[in-house]
């Protein structure tokens, strides 16, 4: 009523208002998750990775959901979005698909080298090719890979 009588344009009569908000909210909820995941003391970098690419990987199912009709990971979009018309329906799927398209290019703006990362070395490193080692270790490095008693501790 505020906005009428100052003759502001009013975005709450948009039919897409609540349900935008709605995917903001739970996108948020999402962003949220995966910042606390990302926290902590027993954190590391090779969870830190891991939980990183499985984020980017549920993003990009999360469109292909959205394309085919699905919005069941948006929980409160889905309680807002029931009853909506087709085109409503149809032009919100759209924005959602194009936001989460760029949020992935951000996260790979961010975090340029995620998918290059091999921490397989890390890992187990007696399935690492020697040539990933410096050679002033690699004597050392095919010592230790070959040494059994040392395997088997691992």
């Amino acid at each position: 009523m505020f906005l009428d009588i100052q003759n502001e344009p009013i975005f709450f009569n948009d039919p897409l208002w609540e349900p935008r908000l709605a995917y903001l909210a739970d996108i948020f909820d999402q962003l949220n998750t995966l910042n606390l995941k990302l926290q902590g003391k027993d954190t590391t970098v090779i969870h830190f990775v891991d939980t990183l690419r499985a984020f980017v990987a549920k993003m990009k199912n999360w469109s292909g959901k959205v394309s085919s009709g699905n919005l069941a990971m948006f929980e409160k979009l889905c309680e807002v979005a029931e009853g909506r018309e087709e085109e409503t329906e149809s032009c919100l799927q759209n924005e959602i698909i194009s936001h989460l398209h760029n949020l992935c290019q951000e996260f790979s703006r961010y975090f340029p080298d995620l998918e290059e990362i091999d921490l397989s070395f890390v890992r187990n490193p007696f399935n690492a090719e020697p040539d990933i080692i410096p050679e002033s270790d690699k004597d050392e490095f095919l010592e230790m890979k070959f040494d059994s008693s040392i395997k088997d501790f691992f």
